[in-house]
């Protein structure tokens, strides 16, 4: 069914959402599996750009042989334009590159949402996504898979766990550097060696969010020198209930971690990280869902939007395509597309009606 035939002009965004939750449960999933479909059909369009230097859809930093390594899948990957660039050198080792598998991403129509969204780091990224942490100031970080999920690992476990201090060492300079001709330069030992180390300050279940709140203090240091090169506090909200590629089953759970994460947000600080472990997905429709919120929130306060006539056709679908644009299959599974529209549909209710 077309869109068109449900909403028309002069409506606000909440007759919207009222028009469609008044139409059969039959209608309603083939209206939302039509534009699903639609968002689908926009994405391959903007993917068969991803090798030409000059769109806006690139991926060639991010398929470059250097960067392979770094990717836990081949096809979610960060366009050139909006990746997060690694900055300071000295939290980093000689020569490294400033890649990291994470998207900045903003919410469209003047909304004031901005995440980083990134991939579930692996064992030999960890240090790199500390990094962005502190460079970037970010002080909370939504994780929204477990370490293992069916036997496969989706995540690294880059968090200290209870009263556990976790370290992350690396060599400054790569082997090779130290090698010349298969024989050292100088002995490996002797090499300077960065350090994170993360400890928590707090652990404690939230189970009306169904998560692990961690607050976190992380140090960034070198072996040959005794001050501390950069630290911060970080909170962490782990999410317990969320499958790859399923949905929770119930919205209340993330409705609350999106209020929490809120919460927990400084007004001064950098945005906060949401990841799952593609960084699509889950992570997708956490934005999807806090955006549309405040959307609501700031339209029944009578905030401006800009372009709300826009925003009144289909909030979900226009903010799904304004985040695919930004990073690849953002709000991956039709499953989760509909959870959208569920969660928004039960906030409207709680709060705005």
């Amino acid at each position: 069914m077309d869109g068109e035939q449900i909403i028309k002009d002069g409506k606000t965004c909440f007759d919207t959402l009222n028009d469609l939750f008044l139409l059969p449960s039959v209608e309603l999933k083939d209206y939302m599996s039509h534009q699903f479909r639609q968002l689908n059909k926009r994405q391959l369009a903007r993917l068969s750009k991803r090798k030409d230097p000059q769109s806006a859809y690139s991926l060639i930093v991010a398929m470059s042989e250097s960067a392979e390594a770094k990717n836990r899948y081949i096809d979610i990957i960060p366009f050139d334009r909006n990746r997060v660039k690694l900055g300071r050198s000295e939290l980093g080792r000689r020569g490294d590159k400033d890649y990291i598998n994470a998207s900045w991403i903003n919410a469209p129509f003047g909304l004031q949402r901005r995440y980083i969204a990134s991939q579930g780091p692996l064992p030999s990224t960890v240090m790199d996504f500390w990094r962005m942490i502190v460079e970037q100031d970010v002080r909370v970080i939504v994780c929204l898979t477990p370490e293992i999920e069916n036997g496969y690992e989706k995540c690294a476990a880059y968090w200290p766990v209870g009263n556990e201090t976790k370290q992350v060492v690396e060599s400054l300079v790569d082997d090779e550097e130290a090698r010349d001709g298969g024989f050292l330069k100088y002995p490996i030992p002797r090499r300077p060696r960065l350090i994170v180390q993360v400890r928590n300050i707090e652990e404690k279940s939230v189970p009306e969010a169904d998560c692990i709140m961690r607050r976190i203090e992380v140090m960034f240091m070198r072996t040959d020198q005794e001050e501390v090169l950069a630290s911060t506090q970080v909170t962490q909200l782990q999410f317990l209930g969320w499958n790859d590629h399923g949905v929770p089953q119930q919205t209340q759970q993330v409705i609350e971690l999106v209020k929490l994460a809120n919460l927990c947000q400084p007004a001064e600080a950098g945005p906060m990280v949401v990841h799952c472990s593609a960084g699509c997905g889950r992570t997708g429709t956490f934005c999807v869902i806090d955006s549309g919120i405040h959307w609501m929130r700031q339209l029944k306060s009578g905030i401006e939007i800009s372009d709300e006539k826009h925003m009144a056709f289909d909030p979900v679908y226009e903010l799904t395509d304004a985040f695919r644009k930004q990073r690849t299959t953002m709000v991956q599974a039709m499953g989760q597309y509909a959870f959208c529209y569920q969660a928004l549909w039960d906030v409207y209710n709680q709060e705005i009606r």
